[in-house]
This record gives structure tokens, sequence and C-alpha cells, in this order.
């Protein structure tokens, strides 16, 4: 691959040849299949908005860019906090009238 951007229907020949791979690859790293959808989608959607331009090889890039997504979308993720049912007193005061 060269260095400018891709064109759609090149985009659309990498995802076709390589995005069930990316997928499984992706899943190593995610708890869900519907998050590792998620990673592969925003890199393949990075590569037809031309933030990501492939300078070698596509599926050794395409991996490391689905794994950087992935450990990413994990990071941020951790810094998620679920409240469980025992923080009632978050709740809104009742107003005193």
């Amino acid at each position: 691959m060269s260095v400018r951007g891709l064109q759609r229907a090149e985009v659309e020949r990498l995802y076709e040849a390589h995005g069930r791979v990316l997928l499984a690859y992706a899943c190593t790293f995610v708890r869900s299949v519907a998050a590792a959808e998620d990673v592969v989608h925003q890199v393949f959607a990075r590569l037809l908005r031309e933030d990501l331009v492939i300078t070698g090889p596509p599926l050794p890039y395409l991996c490391r860019a689905v794994r950087n997504a992935a450990l990413n979308d994990r990071r941020s993720r951790a810094r998620e906090e679920t409240l469980g049912e025992e923080v009632g007193w978050l709740e809104a005061p009742s107003r005193m009238e």
C-alpha cells in the first residue's frame, strides 16, 4: 500500500479480506463480540476518513490498529464505575415546601 489515503473501494476490499480475522483478534482484547465489532468498525471508519494511512502490508498494520483501538477501549471502560443498589444516598433529596 502507498502512503496516500485509501479509496472507499480499497477499504471495502480490505474489510472483506480481513474483517473476520480482525474481529476474532479484537475479541481477544475486549469482553464482548459487540465491543470487538465496534473496535474493528472504528479502525475502518478511520481508514475511510483518512485518519489512518497504511504504509506497509495491510494485515499487520490493521492488526496493530485493532489492538491499539481495543486496548484504548478497555482503558476507557476501566475508568467507568458501575454503581450498585447501595448508593441510594446519591438520589436527589425530596423537596421541602
